[in-house]
């Protein structure tokens, strides 16, 4: 669409949002090696997830999230992916000190995990000083079965509460790569520290409870999303992801 998210038409958007402290899960960026053909894994290379020189570049988005918090520096979001600075560690240490209302979350992106095994002892550092801004994630989906699922889950517990040095295991979904692709090494975390990433964060950001979802409202929403969808793409409403939501919800679920 090539509208930066600084760009004015999203300003009511960022004032409601941060008036509202509503927590924010916010995907920015991918992986470094997306950028760099020649590191680019295989399972990336088949999807074409690549980007060239006329794509929008990394720094160019970083610097427009900098842009949004440096307006509203109230918002309430947590970076999906450890932000993708997880071989940059200096970098995220900046970024949460300037930026004192995010989080990150540790939904691998296997990179980050391989790029924090490289040196555990300073990325144990990093998690025992940073425990509040760090949230649990796993990035399961519905495409995955229970099998790969347990497997996802499993690799970031054993990350967290561990000292083990291993591999993915073979059952993994392909996302993560092959098991050769690199070693995974334990941070064995403080009990308090992974109470706080496991639960204790996201219970201070979201609330204790689920809240109370109104479907009428939510349905609307999703219909007038879906019109939006048809208006962008050319795709009828009746077949966007908003539609068929809006059909789920408006029919118990």
């Amino acid at each position: 669409m090539n509208v930066p998210v600084t760009d004015p038409y999203f300003a009511d958007y960022w004032a409601r949002v941060e008036d509202l402290g509503l927590p924010i899960v916010w995907h920015v960026n991918d992986p470094e090696e997306f950028w760099e053909p020649a590191k680019l894994p295989v399972w990336a290379r088949d999807l074409n997830w690549g980007y060239g020189p006329g794509d929008v570049q990394k720094e160019q988005l970083y610097a427009e999230v900098d842009g949004v918090l440096g307006r509203y520096p109230r918002l309430r979001l947590i970076f999906a992916h450890f932000y993708f600075v997880s071989a940059d560690l200096p970098r995220a240490r900046r970024f949460l000190d300037e930026h004192p209302g995010v989080c990150f979350d540790l939904a691998p992106g296997i990179e980050m995990l391989y790029n924090l095994s490289r040196d555990p002892d300073a990325s144990r550092q990093f998690f025992v000083e940073y425990a509040d801004r760090i949230v649990f994630g796993t990035d399961l989906s519905s495409r995955q079965t229970v099998e790969q699922g347990r497997f996802r889950a499993g690799i970031v517990y054993r990350w967290l509460e561990s000292k083990d040095t291993y591999r993915i295991p073979a059952g993994t979904d392909f996302l993560l790569g092959a098991p050769e692709d690199g070693l995974i090494r334990g941070l064995s975390l403080p009990t308090d520290v992974l109470t706080r990433i496991y639960h204790g964060n996201f219970a201070r950001l979201a609330g204790p409870e689920p809240r109370a979802l109104n479907v009428g409202r939510v349905v609307e929403e999703c219909e007038r999303l879906g019109a939006i969808a048809e208006a962008l793409s050319g795709t009828a409403a009746a077949e966007t992801e908003a539609a068929r939501v809006a059909k789920i919800l408006a029919r118990g679920g």
